[in-house]
């Protein structure tokens, strides 16, 4: 049977985007005290996550780091960067030694956190934060740091035969080192990241994500070859492996194909790529992205919007990111300027939006 991306019509004029959908992930109130934060975040409403931080008291000091990390948490995803950097200050030296104000605040009347006790996503925000403020240095200080932590806890976890804490460790490790890269890339420091990432792939070299990662990065220096040959090694890996971590290598490796077609300008090899990724997880809302954009370049604007708006009715939630919300914003200008679709998508999309969607990106341009 046909699968919605390949069913919308390319000619329909698409939802009427006159009724709210349905969403799951907000239908359950949210609990009190500390663990009501984990609700609210995951229907994206930060700014309650907020209000409820700074009235909750802690009962221990691990109350104490987790209401912390949600402030921060929630106050960077509404771009508020300084007022949670502000924020991460309050808390201390996250290796052990804290400041007065950190023993003032959420803290309570504990003292400064312990290293072992500090929860790794407020460790990530600590590290992430100095870039959205445009402290680069500082970031890959905090990301080589933290990249440090993960290759010590990793080792300990192997030395003592803890396959739990080794399979963590080594993840978070990834990700780190992923993270690192990232930040040399945006700076165009590209032999800076792409060491990064080989470093890791000397540790780890059957990592499927690192050696996508890296073919992401090679493509950005135009070395399409280099990304063919980490594309290939990754879809090697996909096919030794197992169980859910095949199908989820395997799609992992169509997405990279489809990127390395469109480096190639080859719209159909693309869309072929980013379809095939559709038809195995509906709800994979880059491949819709990368697929609505392949129609584009194909001079198939209509195809484009038919895309993004079986998306955006098949799976809200997952759609509801403003490079989406855009592109199906400026296909409609393109496609259909007259026909108040625009406007009624947006009035959709403002109904059901997460706080941290910024409107603006309704706007493209």
């Amino acid at each position: 049977m046909a699968s919605t991306w390949e069913s919308a019509h390319p000619l329909s004029h698409g939802p009427s985007w006159d009724a709210a959908p349905s969403l799951d992930i907000a239908a359950a109130p949210p609990q009190s005290g500390v663990s009501g934060l984990y609700a609210l975040a995951l229907q994206g409403q930060w700014r309650q996550v907020i209000g409820r931080c700074k009235e909750l008291r802690p009962a221990s000091r691990a109350d104490s780091l987790t209401i912390a990390t949600f402030h921060v948490l929630a106050l960077a995803q509404l771009n508020q960067t300084m007022d949670a950097l502000q924020e991460l200050e309050r808390v201390g030296n996250l290796d052990g030694s804290g400041s007065h104000a950190a023993r003032r605040g959420h803290a309570g009347k504990h003292s400064a956190p312990d290293a072992s006790e500090v929860p790794f996503a407020l460790r990530w925000l600590a590290a992430e934060l100095p870039g959205r403020a445009g402290r680069w240095m500082e970031a890959v200080s905090a990301f080589q740091a933290l990249l440090g932590l993960c290759v010590t806890q990793s080792g300990i976890a192997e030395r003592e035969g803890d396959a739990e804490a080794s399979r963590l460790w080594g993840g978070r490790r990834a990700r780190a080192a992923a993270a690192l890269a990232n930040v040399h890339a945006q700076q165009q420091q590209y032999p800076a990241a792409l060491a990064v990432l080989d470093a890791q792939l000397g540790a780890d070299p059957r990592r499927i994500d690192t050696w996508l990662h890296a073919a992401q990065v090679q493509l950005r220096v135009g070395d399409l070859p280099g990304a063919e040959a980490s594309v290939a090694s990754a879809a090697f890996l996909a096919g030794e492996a197992e169980g859910p971590a095949a199908a989820h290598g395997m799609r992992a490796v169509r997405h990279a194909r489809g990127l390395l077609a469109v480096a190639r300008q080859d719209w159909p090899a693309a869309a072929a790529a980013f379809s095939s990724c559709l038809r195995e997880d509906a709800r994979d809302a880059e491949a819709v992205g990368d697929l609505a954009v392949c129609q584009l370049f194909n001079r198939n604007v209509e195809s484009g919007v038919a895309v993004l708006e079986a998306g955006f009715q098949a799976q809200p939630w997952a759609m509801l990111k403003a490079p989406l919300v855009s592109s199906l914003a400026l296909m409609y200008d393109l496609a259909r300027p007259d026909s108040g679709a625009k406007e009624r998508f947006g009035a959709w999309v403002a109904r059901i939006a997460p706080d941290d969607l910024d409107m603006s990106c309704m706007s493209p341009g």
